[in-house]
């Protein structure tokens, strides 16, 4: 088990057994900051200790959120739900919650690739969310099916924020980089 994960795992049983978290038990497979081709126009930050995400950018019934916190996690299949930790919603609408149903898979200790598993959201920009009442307890059950599953070109990528700078720190791991995502091209054709 590597520190992050050990680290997790500890907090986790430590703050859940004491209520801080209200949400699912999850083991993020990032932290730090992060570029994400889904949010080209900003990075994303993952928070271990929180299991949380900052910087998934939806506009929704005139409601902005970038907030979002782990409610389940399903090791074997490499998914995790998100919960948006804002309501979205518009005059004569419930609050509503928007979760994101993430498969990932690792390319390097530098990059990951993942779908988003949810159906097509007409009325918000057609994104992959899965849309519920707040009052409503969402599962993987029920937000990660989807009638219309992605793509394989739907992927996104995630690579790690100072990975992405025009001189990185080490130039071999530019060149890993450059590899990974010279091998995901050919996967995608």
């Amino acid at each position: 088990m590597h520190f992050k994960e050990l680290f997790a795992f500890i907090s986790l049983s430590l703050f859940g057994a004491f209520g801080r978290f209200s949400e699912g038990t999850c083991v993020l497979p990032w932290d730090g900051t992060w570029y994400d081709s889904a949010f080209p126009d900003n990075n994303v930050t993952f928070d271990l200790s929180t299991q949380s995400v900052v910087g998934w950018k939806i506009l929704a019934y005139n409601t902005e959120g970038t907030n979002w916190v782990c409610q389940e996690d399903r090791q074997t299949d490499k998914q995790l739900l998100f919960k948006s930790t804002k309501n979205f919603g518009s005059l004569g609408l419930q609050h509503l919650y928007m979760f994101r149903c993430v498969q990932w898979n690792k390319l390097s200790d530098h990059v990951y690739q993942y779908y988003v598993y949810a159906d097509e959201q007409r009325n918000i920009a057609n994104q992959r969310l899965y849309v519920e009442p707040s009052t409503t307890n969402v599962t993987m059950d029920t937000a990660c099916v989807t009638t219309n599953p992605p793509a394989t070109r739907e992927f996104h990528i995630l690579v790690v924020s100072n990975m992405t700078d025009d001189t990185p720190k080490n130039s071999n791991s530019a060149d890993n980089v450059r590899s990974d995502c010279r091998k995901l091209d050919r996967r995608s054709n």
